[in-house]
This record gives structure tokens, C-alpha cells and sequence, in this order.
């Protein structure tokens, strides 16, 4: 079973609820990973230093990632261009399983 017509329906009634609502979840999210040291390393330079730069750069598209589930087509046309959220920072790398592990070497 797909996505239905009715899925979508309700996917556009809650971005009236979350667009307005995207940058404090945003700030509420990344408080929450940046507890979690094994996830704070995904926003951060490889050294373990924190990344503003990156912070503020990917904020707005996450932001927008909230919206866009909720308003964009969900047809094979419109997902083939679609970008997703934003890739984590450079402080970040990836297991085979796409983990997030932190730097040892720090």
C-alpha cells in the first residue's frame, strides 16, 4: 500500500500546523542531537569543534525540508528532482549502515 490521496490531504493540513512552526522545531531537534556526542559530531568540524558555518547554512533547508513533506507531489516525476535534507557536516562519517560515528582521532 502507497501513499494515498487522503495520506497527502492530511500531510497538507499539517504543514498549516508546522511551517509556521519549522526553525523552533529545527532549534528543538538539534538541541536534542547535540546531547547525544555520537550525533553532535554530524554538525561538527572533524576535530569536534562546533560548526556555525554549517549550522547556519543547513537550518533554513531543514526548515524547508518540514514544509516540503508536507506540500510537495508525491509522484515519481516530482520526487526524481526533490532534494532531501541537508547532509550532515564534515565533522560526521558514515558507517555502511549510515551511522554517524565521531572522529577517534580527535
Amino acid at each position: 500500500m502507497g501513499l494515498t490521496s487522503e495520506d497527502e490531504h492530511y500531510l497538507r493540513m499539517a504543514a498549516d500546523v508546522l511551517s509556521p512552526q519549522a526553525e523552533a522545531m529545527v532549534d528543538t531537534w538539534r538541541g536534542l542531537i547535540a546531547e547525544q556526542p555520537h550525533l553532535a559530531a554530524c554538525s561538527a568540524h572533524p576535530d569536534g569543534r562546533p560548526n556555525p558555518e554549517y549550522s547556519a547554512a543547513s537550518k533554513p533547508r531543514f526548515g524547508q525540508w518540514i514544509t516540503d513533506v508536507c506540500t510537495r507531489p508525491y509522484d515519481h516525476a516530482a520526487q526524481a528532482g526533490r532534494e532531501g535534507p541537508p547532509q550532515p557536516g564534515p565533522g560526521c562519517q558514515w558507517s555502511p549502515r549510515k551511522t554517524c560515528l565521531t572522529s577517534r582521532s580527535a
